[in-house]
């Protein structure tokens, strides 16, 4: 009855709970960040279209072989934002009107998703109008393409057939409202809280594993996220011991591995994901031991602004620029560069008059 009770007085402040942010700014993480944009360009732009690049080639020898990295560091890129997401979300700890914001934050990036959806769909159709030249992107329906940009397609199965990147956006949402529960269960149980959570979360996918639910291949990967938000907590200090902390890591890694062999069996044995998030684990530790040696910069600050346009935009207009040059014999090399910073530009352009300009309303 005492456990209900709290629970209930929970989930009635809960708008109004407050827990102050640390002072601290880890200016390392924002290196960290420019690092997995890099990471994601270099294997989505480069070393994906061409195995053959020189470039990708002595990579290939130097590291990405040795270690087992797969994806040309996509995979790694990916595991690095999730991390950052889940260790900021607790470190900041910005838990007031958290119904509210979280609402707002999938929204502003849900609707920015779309814009850009929207706007290489439009660049497609003067393409194909103007110049009569068809693109990789002419097989694909109507329907194919709505189902893209709503993200529904991740239901129906047609998920990434359009933009191979949306499929992040699917953990991260669903992270977003899990830290709703994750909030409400820790300050009421504190470590028990996180464990709780895992319960939950472990059972809500077991149903989906019982029903055959499409999206459950990606929705897996909340686990990388809960994973950052563990250490957070756990770098903190203030809510779990070490001990504490060792042993949520342990039972999420446990849960993750369960069901990673459910929903993507591939990453199990193909080629092996959970080594790729391992490393960027390991690299999120290290840059926050390092932290004092990092200074703020306003270039690293500005990629990092842009960072989410970046990965929104990149795979289809990197892609549509990327054949363009093709077409025209530019050197590989050249026509990664370039196209680079002409992603760079639009996301620049993206982020100044879309998520700062269309939609500051949800602000």
């Amino acid at each position: 009855m005492k456990t209900l009770q709290k629970i209930m007085e929970v989930l009635h402040v809960t708008e109004s709970y407050t827990n102050p942010p640390p002072e601290k700014r880890f200016y390392s993480l924002d290196y960290l960040r420019v690092l997995a944009v890099i990471m994601i360009l270099y294997d989505h732009l480069g070393a994906f279209r061409n195995k053959e690049w020189i470039v990708k080639k002595g990579i290939d020898y130097l590291i990405a072989t040795p270690l087992n990295i797969i994806q040309d560091f996509g995979a790694f890129g990916v595991s690095i934002f999730f991390l950052l997401s889940g260790f900021l979300f607790t470190w900041n700890a910005h838990y007031e009107n958290l119904i509210a914001k979280t609402a707002k934050r999938i929204i502003k990036i849900y609707l920015s998703s779309c814009i850009a959806f929207f706007t290489f769909w439009l660049l497609n159709i003067l393409y194909w109008n103007i110049f009569d030249l068809t693109t990789w992107w002419n097989q694909f329906s109507i329907r194919e393409w709505l189902e893209s940009i709503s993200l529904i397609g991740y239901f129906t199965g047609n998920g990434d057939v359009i933009n191979g990147t949306t499929w992040f956006l699917i953990p991260l949402f669903f992270f977003e409202l899990i830290s709703m529960i994750y909030v409400w269960l820790t300050k009421a149980f504190a470590w028990k809280g996180i464990l709780i959570t895992e319960f939950i979360i472990a059972c809500f996918f077991y149903i989906l594993y019982l029903f055959h639910v499409e999206a459950a291949a990606q929705l897996v990967f909340v686990y990388i996220p809960l994973c950052g938000a563990i250490l957070g907590e756990l770098y903190k200090g203030s809510k779990i011991s070490f001990i504490q902390g060792s042993l949520l890591l342990a039972v999420n890694f446990i849960a993750m591995v369960s069901f990673f062999y459910c929903f993507q069996p591939r990453y199990m044995s193909d080629s092996f994901y959970l080594v790729s998030m391992a490393y960027a684990l390991l690299l999120l530790i290290f840059f926050l031991a390092m932290d004092r040696h990092f200074k703020q910069n306003r270039f690293i600050h500005y990629i990092c602004e842009i960072s989410l346009s970046v990965y929104l935009l990149q795979m289809t207009f990197g892609s549509f620029l990327m054949t363009i040059f093709e077409t025209h014999k530019l050197p590989f090399t050249v026509s990664f560069l370039i196209t680079v910073v002409v992603i760079a530009a639009i996301s620049s352009l993206h982020t100044k008059y879309v998520d700062k300009g269309i939609l500051k309303i949800l602000r």
